[in-house]
Protein backbone atom coordinates (compact mmCIF):
# COMPACT_ATOMS: atom_id res chain seq x y z
CA UNK A 1 0.00 0.00 0.00
CA UNK A 2 1.38 3.09 -1.04
CA UNK A 3 0.73 6.39 1.21
CA UNK A 4 1.48 10.36 0.39
CA UNK A 5 5.18 11.34 1.06
CA UNK A 6 4.70 14.47 3.52
CA UNK A 7 6.30 16.49 5.61
CA UNK A 8 5.73 19.26 8.05
CA UNK A 9 8.31 21.56 9.78
CA UNK A 10 7.62 23.26 12.97
CA UNK A 11 9.68 26.90 13.26
CA UNK A 12 8.76 28.15 16.43
CA UNK A 13 6.02 29.47 15.65
CA UNK A 14 3.76 27.63 12.63
CA UNK A 15 4.41 24.79 10.76
CA UNK A 16 5.62 24.73 7.20
CA UNK A 17 4.29 22.00 4.44
CA UNK A 18 6.33 19.91 1.97
CA UNK A 19 6.65 17.26 0.27
CA UNK A 20 5.54 14.97 -3.12
CA UNK A 21 2.03 15.47 -3.89
CA UNK A 22 2.03 19.46 -2.66
CA UNK A 23 2.26 22.29 -5.25
CA UNK A 24 1.67 20.46 -8.41
CA UNK A 25 3.17 16.60 -7.39
CA UNK A 26 6.36 18.78 -7.63
CA UNK A 27 8.61 17.82 -4.45
CA UNK A 28 9.40 21.44 -2.63
CA UNK A 29 11.94 21.62 -0.45
CA UNK A 30 11.75 23.64 3.16
CA UNK A 31 13.60 26.06 1.60
CA UNK A 32 11.44 27.05 -2.01
CA UNK A 33 8.84 26.62 0.31
CA UNK A 34 9.04 29.23 2.33
CA UNK A 35 12.43 30.56 2.99
CA UNK A 36 12.90 28.99 6.16
CA UNK A 37 16.30 27.43 7.77
CA UNK A 38 15.78 23.26 7.36
CA UNK A 39 18.60 23.09 10.31
CA UNK A 40 16.36 25.06 12.81
CA UNK A 41 13.20 23.57 12.73
CA UNK A 42 11.73 20.16 12.83
CA UNK A 43 10.61 17.84 11.13
CA UNK A 44 7.54 15.07 10.95
CA UNK A 45 6.02 12.82 9.00
CA UNK A 46 2.43 12.20 7.75
CA UNK A 47 1.60 8.81 8.87
CA UNK A 48 -0.74 8.45 5.36
CA UNK A 49 -3.35 7.87 7.94
CA UNK A 50 -6.30 10.29 8.44
CA UNK A 51 -8.83 9.73 11.49
CA UNK A 52 -12.26 8.71 12.84
CA UNK A 53 -13.10 12.15 11.41
CA UNK A 54 -10.70 12.41 8.53
CA UNK A 55 -8.04 14.67 9.79
CA UNK A 56 -4.26 14.30 8.59
CA UNK A 57 -2.45 12.17 11.23
CA UNK A 58 0.95 13.28 11.61
CA UNK A 59 4.15 12.58 13.68
CA UNK A 60 3.86 14.56 17.13
CA UNK A 61 0.14 15.20 16.86
CA UNK A 62 -2.05 14.23 20.17
CA UNK A 63 -4.29 11.69 19.76
CA UNK A 64 -8.00 10.50 21.69
CA UNK A 65 -8.76 6.73 21.10
CA UNK A 66 -11.54 4.68 22.05
CA UNK A 67 -9.58 1.57 23.57
CA UNK A 68 -7.40 4.36 25.50
CA UNK A 69 -8.08 4.48 29.29
CA UNK A 70 -10.06 7.49 30.77
CA UNK A 71 -9.82 9.72 28.13
CA UNK A 72 -5.38 9.54 27.71
CA UNK A 73 -4.13 11.41 25.06
CA UNK A 74 -0.56 9.54 23.33
CA UNK A 75 1.52 11.19 20.95
CA UNK A 76 1.87 9.66 17.28
CA UNK A 77 5.94 8.81 16.96
CA UNK A 78 7.68 7.00 14.27
CA UNK A 79 10.92 4.66 15.39
CA UNK A 80 11.89 1.55 13.47
CA UNK A 81 9.72 1.42 10.45
CA UNK A 82 6.30 1.84 12.24
CA UNK A 83 3.84 4.75 13.36
CA UNK A 84 2.87 4.07 16.84
CA UNK A 85 1.10 5.88 19.67
CA UNK A 86 3.87 6.47 22.84
CA UNK A 87 4.95 2.66 21.99
CA UNK A 88 1.84 1.42 21.77
CA UNK A 89 2.16 -0.64 18.48
CA UNK A 90 -1.44 -0.21 17.14
CA UNK A 91 -2.36 -1.34 13.56
CA UNK A 92 -3.24 1.38 10.74
CA UNK A 93 -7.34 0.94 11.32
CA UNK A 94 -6.57 0.95 14.93
CA UNK A 95 -4.78 4.64 14.62
CA UNK A 96 -7.97 5.85 12.18
CA UNK A 97 -10.54 4.64 15.25
CA UNK A 98 -8.59 7.31 16.81
CA UNK A 99 -9.07 11.42 16.76
CA UNK A 100 -6.69 13.94 16.52
CA UNK A 101 -6.78 16.70 18.94
CA UNK A 102 -3.91 18.45 18.77
CA UNK A 103 0.14 18.81 18.60
CA UNK A 104 2.47 18.68 20.42
CA UNK A 105 3.83 22.37 19.88
CA UNK A 106 0.47 24.10 19.33
CA UNK A 107 -1.07 22.37 22.26
CA UNK A 108 1.11 21.09 25.06
CA UNK A 109 -1.61 21.36 27.70
CA UNK A 110 -3.29 18.43 26.52
CA UNK A 111 0.02 16.35 28.14
CA UNK A 112 0.72 18.81 30.94
CA UNK A 113 4.28 19.66 28.83
CA UNK A 114 5.68 22.85 28.82
CA UNK A 115 5.74 25.06 25.60
CA UNK A 116 8.55 23.73 23.67
CA UNK A 117 9.09 26.91 21.07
Amino acid sequence: MSREIKFRQWAGDRFYFWGIGLEDSTFTTPVSGGGINALNTIHHQYTGIKDCKGTEIWEGDIMAHPDFEDGAALIVGYDNGYFHLNGWDCVRTELSKGEVIGNIYEHPALLNLPNPS
